[in-house]
């Protein structure tokens, strides 16, 4: 059982430090992901889009670009150094606010900061996590573990947000959040003997372009099965837009029209949309998957729905449960896709085929969020977020139609 599996992860004691460290971070993350949009909606309406639109550009960018730096690096190092240097940019707006009004340019320059820096603490976690354990089955428990850790923090961190809004003020969110850096870097730092310094003298054969140019061979061949890995990518690109726009600017944008001003129902439906991810995956990790894509076209088929609904019937509580509902075709695609390409490709042609699939991901999202700021001033909020909805639909029941018996 997956219960099991992940107690016996965090009986492991640097595993259970690692992940306190992470889990607050996570959750602080969220805090500071509903405080921004929230404060960036008041201020700008609509063309907040753009804002979240930088986000993914600064991850995409650094995250091609800077992955080539952050290889000669000591992963603990790059953590540490990470979570520090995001703790104190966060903390930039909330000493701004104590002498001049909030300035829409500080909070642009710290959230592309933000973003950006994630592209280097990602990778580096993951190559962590091997370093710590070195059984296979406790490194699958591990790697469950943490990614629970942050589908789990997706519910408590704009819940928090939803009970504590009114007591203290927007701003002090974003205090919370450099708190809970501060934590994370102390637990890494607290695991110096368990991973020393370990540097890679290994350069890097191939350029960015190149790299994303090998990815593109290995699934352009004509070999079976590379026609459903290529509309796999392209899936995950089109969704992965839409949703962009939905979450969590359109739902910001829906709770302001009905409930102007009300952040605590902003933060109660995003963190039902976390209860929901986090219930799916729980579920979820614990099944055989034969028919990846059927598996992929449900998930799609049943968030597009979910969200649909949620546009047409505009009553919180309804708007909650279909929130929590949407939410869990978003495990049922991310397992269906990392088991399909980790069975597809040998490991090393994982990295560029992963690295390529981020491209296009990120690619898709930077179109949709582009488009989404005059698309929010044409049409209604509920509208948006309808259409995006049925955008992920069709993509779901184009794939279960043509892919979905595909073993």
């Amino acid at each position: 059982m997956l219960r099991l599996r992940l107690f016996r992860a965090l009986r492991h004691p640097p595993i259970f430090i690692l992940w306190i460290g992470e889990a607050f971070s996570a959750i602080g993350d969220e805090v500071y992901k509903v405080a921004l949009v929230w404060l960036a909606v008041k201020m700008i309406g609509s063309d907040a889009g753009f804002l979240v639109a930088g986000q993914a550009a600064a991850i995409l960018c650094i995250g091609l670009i800077g992955g080539i730096w952050a290889d000669h690096w000591d992963p603990r190092r790059t953590m540490i150094g990470v979570d520090l240097i995001r703790g104190l940019l966060v903390l930039v707006p909330v000493v701004w606010v104590q002498f001049f009004p909030l300035d829409l340019g500080v909070l642009i320059g710290v959230a592309l900061s933000v973003a950006a820096l994630s592209a280097f603490f990602d990778p580096a976690i993951q190559a962590v996590i091997p370093r710590l354990v070195h059984d296979r089955e406790l490194l699958q428990a591990t790697n469950g573990l943490m990614g629970t850790t942050s589908r789990g923090a997706r519910a408590v961190g704009p819940g928090i947000v939803g009970l504590l809004t009114g007591i203290i003020p927007m701003i002090h969110f974003f205090t919370l959040d450099s708190l809970s850096f501060g934590i994370s870097a102390l637990a890494v730092m607290s695991l110096g003997k368990e991973l020393p310094d370990e540097r890679s003298q290994v350069r890097p054969r191939q350029g960015i372009l190149a790299g994303l140019k090998s990815g593109f061979e290995l699934i352009d061949k004509k070999l079976p099965g590379m026609e459903t890995i290529r509309f796999v990518m392209l899936a995950k690109s089109i969704t992965t837009g839409a949703w962009a726009v939905i979450l969590p600017l359109g739902i910001a944008l829906m709770v302001q029209r009905m409930l102007p001003g009300n952040v605590r129902a902003y933060g109660f439906l995003l963190a039902s949309y976390g209860v929901g991810k986090l219930g799916g995956a729980l579920v979820l990790a614990n099944l055989q998957i034969n028919r990846p894509v059927r598996v992929l076209g449900w998930g799609f088929t049943g968030m597009g729905l979910g969200f649909m609904f949620m546009a047409a019937v505009p009553i919180m509580p309804l708007m909650m449960i279909s929130a929590a509902f949407a939410a869990i075709g978003g495990p049922m695609n991310d397992l269906a896709t990392t088991d399909l390409m980790q069975k597809r490709f040998a490991i090393r042609e994982l990295v560029r085929v992963m690295r390529l699939r981020m491209a296009i991901e990120f690619a898709g999202m930077l179109i949709f969020l582009l488009a989404a700021p005059a698309l929010f001033h044409l049409l209604s909020a509920q509208w948006v977020v309808g259409l995006s909805g049925l955008i992920i639909m069709i993509v779901g029941l184009v794939g279960l139609v043509r892919y979905g018996e595909t073993r």
